[in-house]
């Protein structure tokens, strides 16, 4: 199934691609209100930065169901995308995809194995949780990965 974005979600993301390309180790915010498609555009985003530059990428977020969701999304994008998860009981890493809970990956054994994978692109959903410890421990641990953060609320 082909997604067909709206014209605000194609600029949203090209600028994102845009500042990648200018700074791979950048950091991104993206506030758009609630039900505008942040996931699809960050969905957007995974595939043409692994197109592109081969990265892998690393989705964090809070909530199991958030975390199902940016996978099912994904899967739009690219039905065949191999996509793990860590969280819920799994542990499973690798693929182009690895959806994450916070409160899993940011213990010390999962720390350990984000820093041997080396993810490019970290996507944080519900960005305004980024100050907590637990969310710095990641980025901490991919120091050279590009950031993006997504939200609904900006602070």
């Amino acid at each position: 199934m082909q997604i067909e974005l709206r014209n605000y979600q194609t600029e949203c993301v090209q600028r994102v691609v845009s500042a990648y390309e200018q700074d791979k180790q950048g950091r991104e915010l993206l506030v758009l209100p609630t039900g505008s498609g942040k996931t699809v555009i960050f969905c957007q985003v995974i595939q043409l930065l692994s197109e592109r530059h081969g990265i892998n990428t690393l989705i964090v977020a809070h909530r199991d169901e958030l975390l199902d969701q940016a996978a099912d999304k994904y899967r739009m994008v690219k039905p065949n995308a191999i996509i793990g998860k860590v969280g819920s009981g799994l542990h499973q890493y690798g693929g182009e995809v690895t959806v994450a809970s916070i409160a899993t990956i940011q213990r010390p054994e999962h720390i350990k194995r984000l820093k041997a994978i080396g993810y490019g692109l970290i996507i944080i959903d519900e960005a305004h949780h980024v100050a907590a410890a637990g969310y710095q421990a990641v980025l901490e641990a991919l120091p050279d990965a590009f950031v993006l953060m997504v939200t609904a609320t900006e602070d």
